[in-house]
């Protein structure tokens, strides 16, 4: 049996624990013990979408998950061509997590871990949770305030369209001086509406118009080097 060889706890308080641990033979991974949804975290483990980070056990209280390379997109200094290629791999990731039945309920930068494969992974899956498809209401509040559907913080149900919510603050932040240009402001504003009933009914949408802009803006390019 490979054995444990360093832990580094990462983060503690009082509800969830995450900690980097180091096995002998050089792998290492994020072990949390948390509250968690069995019903998400086992979906995700057997889908292992590509956006995701792969889930490789859980219990009732804990999960270990791959340890990715890289940053996170938290004050991230991209050029506007890895902008745009962030925003879709997250939209890619989202895309596959609503295709499972499952909301994240806690989309922001620090939750998105660029790797040094260049790959965007959505990390921190202890607040996802498997619906089906149906809105949810949940007595304990998961998510970060300042990302969190108003829906979220009044605690009344809650279906996909509040990743959405947070999928638009968090872009209105990799967008930096970006952010008044078509298509963003547009985007921001369909993601960010008050009422679910008035954002974007689903990230594929969302995804579509960042995927339209983004070959265009560099239509030229892609003429030259074919």
């Amino acid at each position: 049996m490979i054995r444990i060889i360093d832990e580094k706890v990462l983060k503690s308080n009082s509800y969830h624990k995450t900690s980097l641990i180091t096995y002998e033979d050089g792998m290492r991974f994020i072990f949390k013990i948390c509250s968690l949804d069995k019903n998400a975290v086992s979906r995700i483990a057997q889908a292992s979408p590509l956006n995701v980070v792969k889930v490789f056990g859980y219990t009732d209280n804990s999960m270990l998950t791959e340890f990715v390379s890289g940053r996170d997109l938290t004050n991230p200094v991209l050029d506007v061509a890895k902008m745009y290629e962030s925003i879709l791999q997250i939209c890619d990731g989202l895309i596959a997590l609503h295709g499972m039945g499952i909301i994240h309920r806690d989309i922001k930068p620090s939750n998105l871990i660029l790797g040094n494969d260049g790959i965007v992974r959505i990390a921190d899956l202890e607040s996802a949770v498997f619906t089906g498809g149906n809105a949810i209401t949940d007595k304990i509040f998961r998510g970060t305030g300042e990302y969190a559907a108003p829906e979220m913080l009044n605690n009344q149900p809650v279906d996909h369209r509040a990743d959405i919510y947070s999928l638009g603050i968090t872009i209105s932040e990799l967008t930096g001086n970006c952010f008044m240009d078509f298509p963003f402001q547009d985007i921001i504003k369909g993601c960010t509406a008050f009422s679910p009933n008035k954002r974007f009914s689903s990230v594929n949408q969302i995804r579509e118009i960042v995927s339209g802009y983004y070959e265009n803006l560099f239509s030229d390019y892609f003429d030259f080097i074919d």
